[in-house]
């Protein structure tokens, strides 16, 4: 992005069109030295797609009043009537019918901005980052440090060796002193319900503890016991067993899941499982049914694995993952997204739409860190255009 607004004359001629999209509620905007800026609602905000806002400016509502275009306007797409701007689009007046649950869904997500203070409300922050002293656990350290530069917040790393991480008495001490607005976790194995149970004991807010998706399973809040309640944890699928694919387990004789059907790792395990099948299926469409496939050829079939929210549907999967697209260069899909879940006592309630990841930080990162490991171990990356 270009930083600020001050590079653009307030006396210049014509109009400046910002498309936002993933700007707004994300940073400042420079709204006063911006004619018309467009944003969707899918973005920073993890509401629904297909739904998009404008913003005019004095200086655009007089260039639609004084200029009528040579050509056709559908009318979906006219802002002005007989010269003068059409102001009941700005006011909820509409010319066709959008969902009204989409709508209310951005109202509440502005309604909760608006509640913990906006944007502004990070500036100044303190927050907590505990996390396994690992490199598993150190990886999110360099996006943390782009966000606190670019949002204006700070926050304390509380590493836990692999080996102790049964004992943090001296982090929770830490953490009581500082009073962090928030705390991220990016833990593992036992360290997660020794945390859980730390932070109960200094009786911190449960819902502003919020753990990775290797801190969000069962295991991770049980110990706790009701301390845990309000805990929140990310996610990469649906909770629980409300979804089609447990309707057709029903009576189907083998299946052997201990009673485990619903939980976190047995939902993720269902949705992985769903990604092999599907990009084997694939392999065996294209170089042969009924053959055995080749690693190369799956391969190509993972990089060609298109999941549709109708094949979703049709897998009984729908809720348990987002649809995506994965190409040879880009593997992790063309829809990362998270759920976020929170912990009522007795089993996670998922309390978010799909949050979509910040490609714009996170995957100039990735790939600054696989070109180093390419050049430090004599790898040629693959070329996706042969």
């Amino acid at each position: 992005c270009v930083p600020g607004g001050d590079w653009n004359d307030p006396d210049r001629a014509g109009l400046t069109i910002c498309d936002a999209t993933s700007a707004v509620f994300a940073m400042d905007i420079p709204w006063d030295r911006l004619d018309v800026v467009t944003w969707s609602w899918q973005k920073v905000m993890g509401g629904e797609a297909a739904h998009g806002m404008i913003a005019l400016g004095p200086r655009a509502v007089a260039r639609l009043e004084t200029w009528t275009p040579p050509w056709p306007v559908p009318k979906v797409f006219r802002m002005t009537a007989r010269g003068a701007l059409i102001e009941g689009i700005f006011h909820g007046e509409t010319v066709n019918t959008p969902s009204m649950l989409c709508v209310e869904d951005a109202l509440d997500g502005l309604e909760w901005a608006a509640e913990i203070g906006g944007l502004e409300a990070l500036k100044g922050q303190r927050f907590a980052f505990i996390f396994l002293d690992h490199p598993y656990g150190k990886e999110p350290i360099p996006t943390f440090d782009i966000l606190a530069g670019k949002f204006g917040f700070t926050y304390d790393k509380y590493p836990v060796p692999f080996a102790t991480g049964t004992e943090q008495k001296s982090v929770w001490l830490q953490i009581r002193r500082t009073k962090p607005a928030y705390i991220i976790m990016w833990g593992w194995g036992v360290m997660n319900a020794t945390a859980v149970k730390e932070a109960a004991n200094i009786k911190f807010d449960m819902s502003k503890f919020i753990g990775n998706w290797w801190s969000a399973s069962e295991q991770d809040v049980l110990p706790a016991g009701d301390g845990a309640i309000g805990y929140k944890g990310a996610t990469f699928n649906g909770a629980g067993t409300g979804y089609k694919i447990f309707e057709d387990m029903e009576g189907v004789s083998g299946l052997s899941d201990d009673g485990d059907r619903g939980t976190v790792l047995y939902n993720r395990g269902m949705v992985n499982a769903a990604y092999i099948v599907e990009a084997v299926r694939l392999a065996q469409e294209k170089f042969g049914k009924g053959k055995r496939v080749t690693g190369e050829q799956v391969r190509w079939a993972f990089e060609n694995l298109d999941l549709t929210p109708e094949v979703i549907e049709g897998l009984g999967l729908t809720g348990l993952m987002p649809p995506t697209k994965v190409t040879c260069l880009n593997h992790e899909g063309t829809n990362p997204a998270i759920l976020i879940q929170q912990w009522n006592g007795k089993g996670w309630e998922i309390i978010t739409d799909w949050i979509p990841a910040m490609s714009d930080i996170v995957r100039p990162l990735i790939e600054q860190d696989a070109a180093q490991y390419a050049q430090e171990n004599n790898i040629t990356p693959r070329d996706c255009s042969a």
